[in-house]
């Protein structure tokens, strides 16, 4: 914990810092994404296909935080695009996978790299081990809201 005299003052700073950072992350983003005509909105959906392989309409709302029917109107762009696809066997079925197309992968790639390079700017004044510790520290704040 820190000393008590910064403990109100720390506490008052987390919020700006969150959405300093986060502002950051989606600027950044949205330059990245622009390139391809998408909008960061797309980018959670993107990256959880990516890391996952594919998954449920279900597992994409619960992944991204975001309402069922957002998440459908954000697939069928997608879909519409080339970008993603699923399995679906007919156009009624409720429960299906979807998955990025070989188009999506590679524009996540693409878009990956130069998003991790302005990550690495963000974080360029941490030393090693700092970078370390706050990736620990993350970790353990995220897991704490999820409940784990």
């Amino acid at each position: 914990m820190p000393d008590e005299e910064m403990v109100p003052e720390w506490k008052m700073f987390l919020p700006s810092y969150v959405h300093t950072v986060s502002k950051y992350i989606t600027q950044k983003s949205a330059e990245t994404l622009k390139q391809y005509n998408l909008k960061a909105c797309y980018l959670p959906y993107l990256v959880t296909l990516f890391q996952k392989g594919n998954a449920t309409m279900k597992e994409l709302t619960e992944q991204t935080g975001t309402d069922k029917s957002n998440t459908t109107r954000m697939i069928s762009e997608l879909r519409e695009r080339g970008i993603v696809a699923d399995d679906r066997k007919n156009k009624n079925s409720k429960k299906y996978n979807v998955h990025l197309t070989e188009q999506g992968r590679e524009l996540v790639i693409k878009s990956k790299n130069e998003f991790e390079s302005s990550i690495d700017v963000l974080f360029s004044d941490l030393s090693a081990e700092e970078l370390s510790t706050l990736i620990k520290i993350m970790k353990k704040t995220q897991d704490s809201i999820k409940g784990k």
